[in-house]
Parts: structure tokens; sequence; C-alpha cells
């Protein structure tokens, strides 16, 4: 018949085949175990780091600085020292707050999932192409606070990291933020 497999099983095992059947199945299981381990990863939403960097953009910072932060962190992520440790990390998300002034609007960039060298450059391009839209007193904690939002609206993550960089102390009074359920 079509489904003879006698021409595969070893003689004398009774219609068992301990030959090429037995490899198949055993080739077909591992498949079917690698396929499950891919499985539970897709079905885990969550990515390993999720990364803001929180940039000063207040008017204390001038337009040389400012363009200075914008291409370091472009340089930085087209690093392959800096590509290996955020694979190294797992899979990472990172964007970018430029704040200033709690009374004015605080810019981001969207949120790159880095997992390779275009990735990066990709994300790189991005602060590189941001037009400076930030000034104003350095309002760190409304810059902290839009980097918590920031996160929130990256979706879950393992672990969550906010580096702040800025040139001086708070001064204004930060406003309060807003509580997520």
């Amino acid at each position: 018949s079509y489904w003879d497999r006698s021409c595969c099983d070893s003689p004398g095992q009774n219609g068992v085949g301990s030959g090429l059947w037995r490899r198949a199945s055993a080739l077909a299981l591992a498949l079917l175990s690698l396929a499950s381990v891919a499985s539970a990863q897709e079905l885990d939403p969550c990515v390993d780091v999720a990364l803001v960097l929180a940039v000063d953009g207040s008017g204390s910072v001038d337009n040389r600085e400012y363009q200075f932060q914008q291409h370091a962190i472009a340089r930085s992520f087209r690093d392959p020292e800096v590509i290996a440790a955020l694979k190294g990390a797992g899979t990472v998300s990172v964007a970018v707050v430029f704040w200033g002034d709690a009374s004015k609007p605080v810019y981001h960039t969207e949120a790159v999932t880095i997992q390779d060298t275009n990735d990066a450059d990709r994300f790189s391009r991005i602060v590189e192409n941001l037009p400076r839209q930030t000034l104003g007193n350095t309002g760190l904690g409304a810059g902290l606070s839009a980097a918590l939002d920031r996160l929130g609206s990256m979706g879950c993550a393992h672990r969550s990291i906010i580096n702040v960089s800025g040139d001086g102390k708070e001064t204004n009074v930060p406003r309060q933020r807003r509580q997520t359920a």
C-alpha cells in the first residue's frame, strides 16, 4: 500500500521501524520541541529592557551642546561594543525624551527595538534628525516624569531603565505626575 513502511523498517522488528522511521520521528519531535520554545518566546510580549534616555534640552543648554548630545547618542548606538552590549542584554527597546521647562511640551522619539546594526543605525538617524524644540528652564522633575510616561507607553519590559542627563539643578517646581492604572 501507499503507506507501507516495510522499505524503511529494519528486519525482524515486527513492523516497528528502528531505522529511518525512528530517526524521522526523533527529528520531528526535536523540531516540535524547538517550535514550542520559539512559541513560548513569541508568547512573551515583553522586551527584556526598555531604556529611555532623558536628555536636557532646556535653555541652559546652548545649540552647540544640544547638537553634541544628539550626535553623541547617535555615535554611541553605532559603536560595535554598545551594539554587542545591547544584544547581550536581550531584546532592548530604546527611546529618547528631550526635556526642558515644565510649562513647555516634551519631545520624544519613537521607541526602537535594537536587534542588530540596522536597528541601531535607524535609531541613531532618528535622534540626529530630531529638530530642537525644547527650551525654557531646567525642569528636571518634568523631564523625569516625561521619561516615566514614555516608559509606560513602550509596553511591558522585564527591566525598565531611565538614564537622565542634565546640566543643572531643578529651576522650577516639578508638575504632579498623573497616576496610571
